[in-house]
């Protein structure tokens, strides 16, 4: 099962596993999970795909510790990539808070 979400390019279809496989494989998933983090801000275009993304990010601080602070990073680099989108921001504030 890991092997497969490896392959697949959609957060939403990687989260439908998160509480099979978290307690084995913490760190695999973060390697899948970050560069979908960062491409899923980069599809997002509306307030409520912002706060979707952001309720994502909580959910996988909150599961796997270690995962705070490249997440921050994350939420830090789409704010700058992205300084004309003030929602985006407003929601990313919510995590770097």
């Amino acid at each position: 099962l890991l092997a497969l979400l490896q392959k697949e390019n959609n957060l939403d279809s990687v989260l439908q596993y998160h509480q099979h496989l978290i307690k084995v494989f913490p760190s695999e998933l973060l390697l899948i999970y970050f560069p979908l983090l960062e491409t899923g801000g980069d599809k997002a275009n509306s307030r409520s795909e912002y706060a979707h993304l952001v309720t994502k990010m909580k959910m996988i601080m909150k599961d796997i510790p270690g995962s705070k602070g490249k997440i921050i990073a994350i939420a830090q680099r789409l704010k700058i990539k992205y300084p004309r989108r003030p929602a985006m921001i407003d929601e990313l504030n919510k995590i770097l808070m």
